[in-house]
């Protein structure tokens, strides 16, 4: 099992470790609600080196990845960023990918677990272009700087005049002595700063920030990370995307170009949008039930004895009187306000499909 180079300092905290995706990270610190309000209404600090890296270099790094993916990426400068899909020439998902432009090379942010197929799905289509591929796994950490109050933090590092970046935008700044290149991000729909620093000086970073005078900083787990993903119906790899969805149905149409040239899997893209052809979709549910629901099955979703699809996360928000859910529908169930149940192997619940991000 990969080790963050934060542990040592996550430890002293009390973190209680879980595998995620091959790696040792907090589940939690404290009780989930103090870390979940922290996301919500203050600042937080999250390690997320499950996230892969990979280092792209060579003149034609950024046309491989433009020829290879659904978002146009050609006009991409130094110092900004931008999401894109890779997808199999079936239109099929590969995986939802951040790519970073620096001035020597670009950096690539794969989903938890996916680092190793995402680079081996690069390299087939390595011929002759001048472009070479490594990890980047164990030379820098990222940390996320996340929460309503997480500019507000950030800002009593920077001298007056220089400006945190934008969203699309990256920039190279030092915290407290410490270089770190910095991107305005939105993960799990936590607004806040994604902070990539060499790991060798990520505790130090971890440090810096978490003893800041005027405000206090929370280190939060993955599970409560977990809990705002799913409220605010963002998919990851391995539940709501794989190799058996196409972006369409995965609610990833802003991550597509329609406009560009031809990528791997454009024409089954287009065809399906052109001809209103997706045949299911990602939604939210609502169930009305207290029960605890494991994880043990993807619970089924029935309309009239029927089955419309499945469930791929679900979660009860603390303090919360009802389980919040992602799952897959056939057209026929997708309208906001159907009616369904769940089967599961706790028993059947009546439910409810919901807009995304879920209504508070």
């Amino acid at each position: 099992m990969n080790i963050s180079s934060l542990t040592p300092v996550l430890a002293d905290k009390g973190a209680v470790f879980a595998n995620y995706s091959g790696w040792s990270l907090p589940r939690r610190f404290v009780k989930i609600a103090q870390e979940y309000e922290a996301l919500r209404r203050g600042v937080s600090l999250v390690d997320r080196s499950h996230i892969g890296r990979l280092k792209l270099a060579g003149t034609d790094a950024l046309d491989l990845l433009d020829r290879m993916s659904t978002n146009s990426l050609a006009d991409l400068q130094p110092g900004q960023w931008r999401d894109t899909v890779l997808t199999t020439g079936k239109g099929r998902v590969v995986d939802v990918v951040t790519v970073i432009s620096l001035p020597e090379h670009l950096i690539l942010l794969t989903s938890p677990g996916q680092e190793e197929r995402v680079a081996e799905w690069l390299d087939m289509y390595i011929f002759l272009e001048d472009c070479t591929l490594e990890s980047m796994n164990h030379d820098i950490s990222i940390l996320s700087l996340l929460g309503p109050e997480a500019q507000k933090l950030l800002r009593e590092f920077l001298p007056g005049h220089m400006h945190l970046p934008e969203v699309g935008e990256v920039a190279s700044v030092d915290l407290g002595g410490i270089a770190v290149t910095i991107l305005w991000t939105n993960p799990m729909g936590v607004p806040g700063y994604d902070l990539l620093v060499s790991s060798y000086q990520a505790a130090d970073l971890w440090n810096v920030l978490s003893k800041c005078d005027d405000q206090i900083v929370v280190p939060v787990g993955l599970q409560a990370l977990e809990v705002r993903r799913i409220e605010n119906g963002i998919g990851r790899y391995g539940d709501e995307y794989s190799d058996a969805v196409n972006p369409l149905e995965g609610g990833l149409r802003p991550l597509i170009s329609f406009d560009k040239g031809c990528y791997i899997g454009q024409e089954v893209i287009a065809r399906l949008n052109t001809y209103d052809k997706v045949q299911r979709k990602l939604v939210g549910f609502v169930l009305d039930t207290k029960k605890r629901l494991s994880k043990r099955q993807h619970p089924k979703v029935v309309v009239e004895d029927r089955e419309v699809g499945e469930l791929t996360s679900w979660v009860r928000p603390p303090r919360g009187k009802r389980w919040l859910a992602l799952g897959y529908v056939r057209r026929a169930a997708w309208k906001i306000g159907t009616q369904v149940a769940i089967v599961t192997d706790e028993g059947t619940f009546p439910a409810r499909v919901a807009s995304l991000p879920f209504r508070r």
